[in-house]
């Protein structure tokens, strides 16, 4: 374990206990003359602490070197981020009970200092903290001007720990969070009055008792009215979240001239289009994006309500919708809907959008509505747009739609049969509709999609996988196009796995490109524990490499994974062997690592092999590093299993030497657990391992020795 770790697990026991020791022996490797607060090592400690809350470690270096100056905490090379992002509440507590807000000199250093621990401790709501900054800084300073608080400002308060936490609160709670909110104006550091009065929108039913504070926080009700009028993301809040109570609160209304957004029909907030009719703001209602936005994002109070109004108050010589590609969600779409928009005094300059938005809710008296309405369009268009929603409707399990489509489009007898280009993104093709289309003489084409990661997008229906074979010939479908149709939940009859079969007999002689594609689809089946599937590889599963080995038993699909290791076993080579170990880390049952363990014998009897899998292992975080133990372990009893049986002789088997100048790096946590309980191990070799070499490698990670 290294010092950094030590930090990352809290574990300030070990930290304090063996600091001395590890970060003198840091220093000596370094080549350093003198002992260097800015050197590299110390900027990892610190950075540590920051990220990982160490309080305890930085309160034990402090005493330790009696101070920290602030140019090492803000060095930007290695901390600056660091300590800006990440510095706790413990950690800002600790700096400010050592003084480290007070000014030893006038300088920028200072001056950012100031401004990160004011901004924590407003962050999280401690007034204790906050008092004492005051107090002791800036009820005295002439140079609040210097600090840059804004600067250390987040964007956006989500982020912001506790201090949220207040508004759900009672008011006394309140009170801390004006209190400093009024003290930061005073010192004309910082307004976060804004702040405060987005999140208060952001609350249930908004915080009336905060907004009230602010209102009357301002000197004038003119500055408050600009808060609400010229700040984009106050005004934004408003138009999300803001009810009728709070809107008559803050006697709210539209800046002059008034600034276009579809906010409130984006987010359904009917209070805030009702308060807009209110105040007579037509010009804001009637500009055609917001019934656009009401209804491609599916409120249909808000679409409702639009109509509604427009209909009652506004002329259509003097006001109209147009709009040339409106949506309608589909959880608000409906015939009726469409009809009324129909017959309002909206401009219908384009169908599109509702054909579209008809086809996906799975509507076709909807849709035979709509096309009753289009008017003539040149033959070119009209093939254009029939061959886009006619491949919209495939995706929709209602053939009735799709010959809708084609006899409206593709009828004409002039015409020939269509080949619909598919793309990589018209996935989740249904059997129903394609059966429509290839019934009425056309034809499709599936395009390749250029990235190979692309293809795990295609969940084919085995039985749309059969028909594009009858339909088109085994020859035309693309083989991925069946290899993942494996995939699909409904992929289990017996024809299937035929079919699969013959597909990989005739994609066993395709590129090393092919191969990468094929096997991110089986990476995905070893993943769902498709052994049938894998079976149907046969002896050719091997070229897919060791990943479908992992896959399988990281995902705990031990017959899968057995079958694959067995196939792996026979065709590779010892090298390729090898890779396989890592992966016994997966394995959590003493008798299935038995098991593949005897399966691998010819690279588990093998000295040099095992002794990377014991010491270059680390998948696991530090809660999970049990796991890495108890492989080792595992790994050590029956390499002895075997070398006090009959495979001593047989492999000529050696004991597992470790050595401390390999190439590949020992991990420290690893290269701790055998040393510490295999020391004197007759089937673990140490007498090439030189510790105190080991120690100066790797002293920049600053090791805990491993005796201590």
């Amino acid at each position: 374990m290294t010092l950094c770790e030590c930090i990352k697990v809290h574990r300030s026991d070990l930290f304090i206990k063996h600091f001395d020791s590890v970060y003198q022996s840091m220093l000596s490797s370094s080549h350093e003359k003198e002992f260097s607060l800015n050197s590299q090592q110390f900027q990892q400690i610190l950075k540590a602490i920051f990220q990982y809350d160490g309080h305890i470690e930085l309160e034990y270096m402090m005493k330790r070197f009696e101070r920290i100056e602030k140019t090492v905490l803000l060095n930007h090379r290695f901390l600056g981020a660091t300590f800006m992002n990440y510095i706790s509440i413990g950690v800002c507590r600790l700096l400010i009970q050592q003084n480290y807000h007070l000014d030893e000199n006038d300088d920028n250093d200072h001056y950012a200092f100031v401004g990160i621990l004011t901004k924590q401790v407003v962050m999280n709501g401690d007034l204790e903290l906050f008092d004492r900054i005051c107090h002791d800084y800036l009820d005295h300073t002439n140079n609040k001007n210097n600090i840059n608080f804004e600067r250390t400002m987040d964007d956006d308060w989500h982020s912001w720990g506790s201090c949220k936490d207040l508004f759900n609160n009672n008011q006394s709670k309140y009170d801390i969070l004006f209190y400093m909110v009024k003290k930061l104006i005073g010192y004309s550091l910082v307004d976060l009055r804004s702040e405060l009065f987005i999140i208060a929108m952001e609350c249930d039913k908004n915080n009336q008792e905060i907004i009230k504070w602010i209102r009357y926080s301002y000197d004038s009700k003119d500055d408050f009215i600009k808060l609400c009028q010229q700040h984009k993301r106050v005004i934004s809040s408003i138009e999300m979240y803001a009810t009728t109570h709070t809107l008559e609160l803050i006697e709210f209304k539209l800046q002059s001239p008034p600034v276009m957004s579809t906010v409130a029909a984006k987010f359904g907030n009917l209070d805030f289009l009702s308060h807009m009719y209110d105040m007579k703001e037509y010009k804001y209602l009637f500009d055609r994006a917001q019934l656009a936005a009401s209804l491609s994002d599916g409120h249909l109070e808000c679409a409702n309500f639009l109509m509604k109004i427009k209909a009652k108050e506004v002329k259509e010589s003097e006001h109209s919708y147009t709009h040339i590609f409106w949506t309608i969600h589909p959880s608000i779409m409906s015939l009726d809907l469409v009809k009324r928009l129909v017959d309002s005094q909206c401009q219908m300059m384009d169908f599109t959008g509702l054909i579209e938005s008809a086809i996906k809710s799975n509507q076709p008296e909807t849709l035979e509505f709509i096309l009753s309405l289009l008017k003539e369009v040149s033959s070119q268009e009209l093939k254009e747009l029939g061959t886009r929603f006619v491949l919209v409707s495939l995706k929709v399990d209602n053939q009735t739609i799709t010959e809708m489509l084609l006899d409206k489009f593709f009828s004409s007898e002039d015409q020939q049969p269509q080949t619909f280009k598919i793309q990589f993104n018209d996935n989740k093709i249904c059997y129903a509709p394609l059966l429509s289309l290839f019934n009425k003489g056309h034809s499709i084409e599936i395009k390749q999609p250029k990235q190979t990661a692309l293809i795990l997008c295609f969940l084919f229906l085995p039985k749309v996988v059969q028909l594009l074979i009858d339909r088109l010939s085994l020859e035309r479908v693309p083989p991925w196009v069946i290899l993942a149709s494996v995939n699909h939940p409904d992929f289990n009859d017996q024809s299937d796995y035929k079919l699969l079969k013959h597909t990989i007999s005739i994609i066993h002689p395709h590129t090393q490109e092919d191969l990468i594609m094929y096997q991110q689809i089986m990476n995905l089946t070893c993943r769902i524990g498709l052994i049938k599937v894998v079976e149907c590889l046969g002896d050719w599963v091997w070229q897919f490499g060791v990943s479908l080995f992992r896959t399988a038993l990281e995902y705990k699909h031990i017959q899968l994974a057995y079958y694959i290791g067995q196939s792996i076993a026979t065709h590779c080579d010892d090298m390729t062997l090898m890779d396989l170990l890592p992966s016994l880390h997966f394995i959590h049952g003493e008798q299935d690592f038995e098991m593949f363990w005897n399966l691998l014998k010819p690279i588990t009897s093998n000295a040099s092999h095992v002794s990377i899998a014991t010491y270059n292992y680390k998948a696991y975080k530090n809660s999970q590093r049990h796991r890495i133990t108890n492989t080792i372990d595992r790994i050590i009893k029956h390499y002895t299993r075997y070398y006090n049986g009959p495979e001593k002789d047989e492999f000529e088997m050696i004991p597992i030497k470790i050595y401390s100048n390999l190439r590949l790096p020992l991990d420290p946590f690893n290269i701790n657990h055998l040393y510490t309980n295999y020391r004197d191990c007759p089937v673990i070799d140490f007498s090439d391992f030189n510790i105190d070499q080991y120690y100066i490698q790797n002293i920049e990670l600053g090791i805990i020795p491993f005796n201590n």
